[in-house]
């Protein structure tokens, strides 16, 4: 883990002077805390500081930093530390021999720590592919959703309209005849008409109206209301109406979890009410928190009231594991607990104003 932690700190593309400077700067601190240490520790234990300089130079630097802090450290360690100090002889074989073993240990030590920095690279490469490929499926997956979005409202819902006023215009003429076949009319007309309700509101719901303009209060505010509309449950939307994003890719994660909040509600919670709420909070620093809730009083999450649910479970469905996603892809903190009172509230906080994502723009989306 410190090695890890110490690898954040280096430069993502290191020059040859850094790695093999952090080379001599290992070795001349482990040669100065040794001489600081030198009554404590004794003279039997001459390398043990060296080996950590040798790891750390082949660990960030590689094999020939790893190497040049071996040799660095088998001069100082032959100088100061063998034998009589700033004195040294081959025909003393104690003296030798362990010198001969740290010239070992640490060229097998600076093998092992360049593999070791291969092989982490190799793996940041991976995650960053990783991330970089669950981005573009969310991106393909919401360009999907505006692409039927536009076909609900300008296909099907035309032809919905369309056959409207051709049914209203056969009503209309049965009953002037005043035929029976008119009350049969006005029930078609009247299904038609609920279905182009419906089917204007699933269209907002995939492209909702508001987000390209920074307005995710005005977006919310249209989900609670087709909500309403479509599965017939109390939505409210509490949202403060100043909120303003410049960040279309953060505004449609933020929409995104709301709305996959409210369908698991409905689906799974099976909830009559349900609030969805947006507010700014400030905080000790120079900006505030976003912060976005989806309360509803439903049959609740299987944890304990007021705990908080993990949701980086693999046991977790797709849905809680695609919310958690685009939460950490906008750097916020996503929450999911069980009411008191029975219902289950999940609370998105993003930073306000919030930074572009990495890897992507306020156009991306």
């Amino acid at each position: 883990m410190l090695l890890r932690a110490l690898g954040t700190l280096r430069p993502t593309a290191p020059p040859w002077l850094w790695r093999y400077g952090l080379a001599v700067a290992a070795v001349a601190a482990a040669l100065l805390l040794r001489l600081a240490l030198g009554r404590l520790l004794g003279e039997e234990t001459p390398f043990l500081l060296q080996f950590a300089a040798v790891l750390v130079a082949a660990g960030f630097g590689g094999l020939g930093p790893g190497i040049l802090a071996t040799l660095l450290g088998a001069l100082a360690s032959s100088l100061l530390f063998l034998s009589a100090r700033f004195q040294f002889s081959f025909t003393d074989a104690p003296d030798t021999l362990r010198l001969l073993l740290f010239l070992g240990e640490g060229l097998f030590i600076s093998v092992l720590g360049a593999r070791l920095q291969i092989a982490r690279q190799r793996a940041e490469q991976s995650e960053a592919q990783t991330r970089q490929l669950e981005q573009r499926i969310l991106d393909i997956s919401e360009e999907e959703r505006r692409r039927i979005g536009q076909d609900l409202h300008d296909g099907l819902g035309q032809q919905l309209t369309g056959v409207a006023f051709l049914t209203k215009a056969l009503q209309q003429r049965l009953a002037a005849r005043e035929l029976p076949e008119a009350a049969d009319a006005t029930s078609i007309a009247q299904l038609v008409s609920e279905s182009i309700g419906q089917t204007r509101a699933l269209a907002r719901g995939l492209t909702p109206v508001g987000l390209e303009h920074g307005d995710l209060a005005a977006a919310l505010t249209q989900l609670a209301s087709a909500t309403s509309s479509v599965f017939g449950v109390d939505c409210d939307c509490r949202c403060d109406e100043q909120v303003q994003l410049s960040n279309l890719a953060v505004a449609t994660h933020l929409y995104r979890i709301a709305q996959e909040a409210v369908n698991n509600a409905i689906r799974h919670g099976k909830a009559g009410r349900i609030v969805i709420g947006l507010e700014v909070a400030s905080s000790a620093g120079p900006h505030g928190r976003l912060r976005l809730w989806i309360e509803d009083d439903g049959i609740g999450i299987d944890s304990p009231p007021g705990q908080l649910r993990r949701t980086d479970d693999a046991r977790d469905g797709l849905g809680l594991q695609i919310m958690s996603f685009r939460a950490k892809m906008i750097g916020a903190e996503l929450e999911i607990r069980r009411r008191a009172g029975g219902g289950t509230i999940v609370t998105c906080s993003a930073p306000y104003p919030p930074a572009t994502p990495a890897g992507q723009s306020c156009q991306s989306e």
